[in-house]
């Protein structure tokens, strides 16, 4: 107010005085929490370059969250390498490139909303197409024989993983991690093809459905579902058994 410049310093102190003072460090926390959480989510975001695993695994967070689930985040990077198996490389990197986009397209001050990604239009039907893609590899042969490979490679333990085309991190190995085995196996599939249970579309919806895939989610799904039933039957018979 006199005219003299106010300098970094002379900030430095005054905030530092405001701090000591209860009641204005009271009202600040819940500031500064709000701006660390949002630095560190655009930090993840930054790091974040696989914008589909995180929308095809959004239905896996209950199983993830429950150890008793047998699924753990140690089987997501196996769980990408399934799909990308299945897809084949050109088109699984071609999926990522349009989630990619769709993940922009979601942008709120900085960070990517996640909620309004999951039900974006577009994302919907790029999930669609890889869960169709999925589920008919699973039915276009015997349901058993794609389960055993499905279960070999998700209890595969790679040394390192990839969090880029180019880039490659160590991975810690988990010294006791439960085997992948049929309950698992079916809690995950389940909980991945929720999103597109034949329950979940109605007629205009099924509709656009038969005009895209030439079958209705009965056709595709709804037998996936048979098969993941049984599969889940079969453990729940040899876990009695023993």
């Amino acid at each position: 107010m006199d005219g003299r410049t106010i300098t970094i310093a002379d900030l430095e102190k005054l905030t530092d005085r405001l701090i000591d003072v209860p009641s204005v460090r009271a009202g600040l926390a819940p500031l500064s929490a709000k701006c660390e959480a949002s630095a560190r989510q655009q930090l993840l975001d930054g790091r974040r370059v696989q914008c589909l695993m995180r929308g095809l695994t959004k239905p896996l967070e209950p199983l993830l969250a429950d150890p008793a689930s047998g699924l753990k985040r140690a089987h997501l990077p196996q769980l990408q390498q399934a799909f990308r198996q299945i897809l084949g490389d050109a088109v699984w990197e071609t999926r990522c490139r349009q989630a990619k986009a769709v993940a922009e397209n979601c942008r709120e001050h900085g960070p990517v909303n996640w909620d309004v990604f999951q039900k974006h239009p577009e994302f919907v039907l790029l999930r669609e197409a890889i869960l169709v893609s999925v589920a008919r590899r699973f039915l276009d042969a015997p349901f058993e024989t794609r389960k055993g490979w499905f279960k070999v490679v998700m209890n595969h333990s790679p040394t390192a993983v990839s969090v880029d085309p180019n880039m490659f991190i160590v991975r810690k190995v988990e010294r006791e991690r439960a085997p992948f085995d049929d309950a698992v196996f079916a809690r995950t599939m389940q909980a991945l093809f929720s999103p597109v249970h034949p329950s979940t579309y109605n007629s205009e919806d099924e509709e656009a459905f038969v005009a895209r895939w030439k079958a209705t989610p009965g056709k595709i799904f709804g037998r996936l579902f048979v098969e993941l039933r049984k599969s889940k039957s079969k453990q729940w018979g040899h876990t009695c058994r023993r």
